[in-house]
């Protein structure tokens, strides 16, 4: 009898033990039927993505000399959850006044290696701190850690919320980035250190009756083969005039010859690093081509400053 009454016992308990792990089991099926689980979906959103130029040999750089400090500085300035974060406290900085669906613009940024994917909501203050971000970056990469990048900014459905990021504008920006306002060399095309605006996004801002919106933008973009681009050839053109605003001709001077030294420098880097690689090659020519572009405006604002004896006052707000 006892050892039935045992028997009995472990029968139940069995019972028990299959019934709560049924349960365990079923739980994750239950919130994958939506129980308790918020439903995913796809969203329209602005996507933009940015890649470092010549980061293999950075890393190459960074490895000879025992310094991944080398790296962790230059992907920290391609975005964080600090700037992210900077939406949510005030909308982004640019065009407050301007419609939007959501107050923080449903930004979101996701660091990938040498790479940044940026998205939000489709709204003329989204597009334009969307721009406003990605030339921000733009920047941080030249005036600090003095390396090139190129990019793609697009529109359409994608899912992105943490480091979860698909979809068919994300695969639209990542394949946009690496024919970025390509130029034929020899017949092959090669994609030039600029951030392309995609021809849906420009369509996008054209319907918004903006001022602000409109200026900002006007200001921001150039265009180089039909396509519309934010480039370092205007970057360092917009960094020269702005210097002529300085009150003093010296200080004026001074940063006009800081900014030669930083696109000297780039050139110097990539001229050193010249590939055997016949399209590696095109590309570095392509990037040295640019940068002399840089060069001659920043060469003819010199000439500009040491003939006057003042600063110009056209130049002045």
């Amino acid at each position: 009898m006892r050892q039935h009454g045992i028997l009995q016992l472990h029968r139940h308990v069995e019972a028990r033990r299959h019934i709560s792990m049924s349960l365990s089991f079923d739980k994750p099926l239950l919130l994958q039927r939506g129980i308790g689980m918020p439903v995913r979906k796809y969203e329209d959103k602005i996507v933009g993505f940015i890649d470092v130029v010549g980061f293999k040999n950075i890393i190459d750089k960074s490895c000879s000399e025992g310094d991944p400090d080398l790296i962790v500085r230059l992907i920290s300035q391609l975005g964080s959850a600090k700037d992210e974060s900077m939406f949510s406290r005030d909308g982004g900085g640019v065009c407050p006044q301007s419609n939007r669906i959501a107050f923080d613009l449903n930004f979101k940024i996701t660091q990938l290696s040498d790479s940044v994917v940026i998205s939000c909501e489709i709204s003329p203050a989204g597009v334009v701190n969307m721009l406003h971000f990605c030339r921000m970056v733009f920047g941080r990469l030249l005036l600090r850690e003095r390396v090139l990048c190129r990019g793609f900014i697009t529109m359409g459905k994608v899912y992105h919320h943490g480091n979860y990021i698909f979809g068919p504008a994300y695969q639209d920006a990542v394949t946009g980035e690496k024919h970025s306002a390509a130029i034929n060399i020899n017949g092959e095309q090669i994609g030039m250190p600029y951030i392309q605006i995609d021809q849906v996004v420009i369509d996008e801002i054209s319907r918004y009756d903006d001022s602000c919106v409109k200026r900002m933008v006007g200001d921001w973009i150039d265009t180089l083969n039909c396509s519309s681009i934010i480039s370092p050839v205007d970057f360092f053109k917009k960094l020269v005039d702005c210097s002529f605003s300085a009150d003093d001709i010296n200080e004026a001077k001074k940063q006009i010859n800081s900014i030669k030294d930083i696109v000297l420098n780039l050139c110097d880097y990539h001229k050193s690093r010249m590939p055997t690689n016949d399209k590696e090659a095109l590309k570095v020519l392509s990037i040295m081509e640019s940068l002399s572009n840089a060069l001659l405006h920043i060469d003819s604002a010199e000439k500009s400053i040491y003939r006057s004896n003042g600063i110009f006052p056209c130049y002045r707000n």
